[in-house]
């Protein structure tokens, strides 16, 4: 496993579960990742984010139905941004595209290269959180996750 042209050993795959009480985003609406001890201290050297497969999407390395939920669509993908924090509580990414973390084929092409958007650090999960543009209609499907995979060294 690579990430940033550096070597994993490890990597570790997050859901984070989409809940609203309406069918669009609210303005200032986040989802913050599920604290992860299991990431605290250990170097993050690449992140590959997940859709559910369709005829625009890769069917392989793309994940279509979880324990816990359904992953967003290549379409839904579009309004999803990610900000990270680091260890030292700064922003080491702000506002980055979910879809530039995730494979998009169309089925005329296909490939079995991963996506991995290189990422040098330590990350404090319980801050770190996805955002939305305000009034993002959201897909009428139950149980919506996104899914990341965090490719790290021990």
């Amino acid at each position: 496993m690579y990430g940033n042209n550096l070597e994993a050993n490890k990597f570790y795959r997050m859901t984070i579960p989409l809940t609203l009480d309406g069918t669009t985003a609210p303005p200032g609406v986040k989802f913050y990742f599920p604290e992860t001890p299991i990431l605290e201290k250990k170097t993050i050297v690449g992140i590959e984010g997940h859709v559910a497969p369709s005829i625009f999407s890769s069917l392989q390395g793309d994940l279509e139905t979880l324990v816990g939920g359904t992953n967003v669509n290549q379409i839904f993908a579009s309004y999803i941004f990610i900000t990270i924090f680091d260890d030292e509580d700064g922003e080491k990414f702000y506002n980055i595209p979910f879809k530039s973390l995730c494979l998009f084929n169309t089925i005329l092409v296909p490939t079995n290269v991963k996506r991995v958007h290189p990422y040098i650090g330590r990350i404090k999960t319980r801050k770190s959180y996805l955002s939305f543009p305000p009034n993002t209609i959201f897909p009428v499907t139950p149980n919506l996750i996104v899914t990341l995979t965090f490719f790290y060294n021990q």
